[in-house]
């Protein structure tokens, strides 16, 4: 069995055509948990967490698009694959069209797609995507605790 060093941290099920499911700003690739019983059983699904998300290192560049894409391309190419299947969601749906423009989407689903890359739309999205992540660092440790209490964790 050859390794393979990947840059992200992936899901990785099912079998038939690729399809990449990319998150939005701050949360990780369990945001497609309810539509991947469906989808597993159709596609091979490859559901990354973004650069600085859950078990993604963060980028050593700027968080642009760009250099996301770049980091998503990266890792497609480890894995042996060219055009995939594309469904995203807020940042990801930006970058789902990235990957379209470059050429690597057979089909692109975007679901409300931030911003088109103006320089003002992508110091915001730099700046949130940065805030996230020291955020969700910060607050991990603490939401494992807080789920264990029926009041603070969960409703039910």
């Amino acid at each position: 069995m050859v390794s393979v060093t990947l840059r992200l941290a992936w899901d990785r099920a099912g079998s038939g055509e690729p399809l990449l499911l990319v998150h939005g700003i701050g949360t990780t690739h369990a945001d497609f948990a309810a539509l991947r019983p469906g989808l597993d059983t159709a596609y091979d699904i490859l559901a990354p967490d973004l650069p600085g998300h859950a078990d993604s290192p963060p980028l050593s560049a700027r968080p642009t698009i760009g250099a996301i894409a770049d980091a998503l391309e990266a890792d497609l190419d480890t894995l042996g694959l060219g055009r995939v299947h594309v469904l995203g969601s807020s940042i990801g749906a930006r970058i789902a069209l990235e990957l379209a423009i470059r050429g690597r989407a057979r089909s692109v689903v975007a679901i409300a797609p931030s911003g088109l890359g103006l320089p003002p739309q992508r110091a915001y999205q730099g700046t949130v995507m940065s805030t996230a992540r020291v955020l969700m660092r910060t607050i991990r440790p603490m939401i494992d605790v807080a789920a264990r209490f029926r009041r603070v964790g969960r409703c039910c």
